[in-house]
């Protein structure tokens, strides 16, 4: 005989809620910023392949960043009154982000690098400068405030819906950001799609922050989730 319940009962609306997270956190990543700027600057100079190393640095500096993320929520998960708070506490750091991608700090402007002219640059410096760029891209990414707080705040809501789904959005954010950065280096090796991107700078904040607030609300009109039982275990009898 074998005894045992099920850990996720409703893997559908668990899955919404993964995609959900990885929508929100591309919409934040469609944000003109250092790294997207910095991605079309190098695929300018060196074509997309020239911006590869910067993409991967990105791509994993944001999924360590969300691993020590879900680390630390996974270390205070036993404590009483968790998924209340922490359902409580996601909508208001979500709604947070929304208002710093709607109201920025204003920027320094990036001198502008010349694109003609610019000598064949050597493999071996190609290889110094590539490992630079991959480090750049992981510590900027790694350390990107707005990321934080909306993977302190999707996190902890996922972490409150019981989903058991958070360590699948850590290689979802390695995927996410990957992809996206190596199609906008494709993208912006193109004067023409780079100014457009820098000229619709402002109506591209207001929709993430737009979305990221109308998840925020959801969150908070939605009752906070029971814990979530344990993992299935199936014992075996003779």
């Amino acid at each position: 005989m074998i005894t045992g319940h099920l850990a996720s009962p409703h893997p559908l609306p668990a899955l919404s809620s993964l995609l959900l997270f990885l929508l929100g956190y591309a919409a934040i990543l469609a944000i003109p910023g250092p790294n997207l700027l910095a991605v079309g600057l190098v695929s300018a100079l060196r074509g997309p392949r020239g911006a590869a190393p910067l993409c991967a640095g990105i791509a994993l500096g944001a999924a360590t960043l969300a691993a020590a993320i879900a680390l630390t929520l996974e270390a205070t998960a036993r404590l009483p009154g968790l998924p209340g708070t922490l359902h409580g506490i996601g909508a208001l750091l979500l709604l947070g982000t929304a208002a710093s991608l709607a109201w920025p700090r204003p920027a320094s402007p990036a001198p502008h690098a010349p694109t003609a002219g610019i000598p064949e640059t050597p493999p071996a410096r190609f290889q110094a400068e590539g490992l630079m760029a991959f480090g750049a891209g992981f510590c900027t990414a790694a350390a990107n405030p707005v990321t934080t707080s909306f993977f302190a705040g999707a996190f902890a809501q996922l972490r409150a819906e019981g989903s058991g789904l958070v360590p699948l959005a850590i290689p979802g954010v390695a995927l996410t950001a990957l992809l996206f950065f190596l199609g906008i280096a494709q993208l912006l090796s193109r004067p023409l799609a780079r100014r457009a991107a820098l000229a619709w700078q402002r109506p591209l904040r207001l929709g993430a922050a737009t979305l990221l607030a109308v998840l925020a609300t959801a969150i908070l009109v939605r009752p906070a989730p029971p814990p979530s039982p344990p993992p299935l275990v199936l014992i075996r009898t003779p």
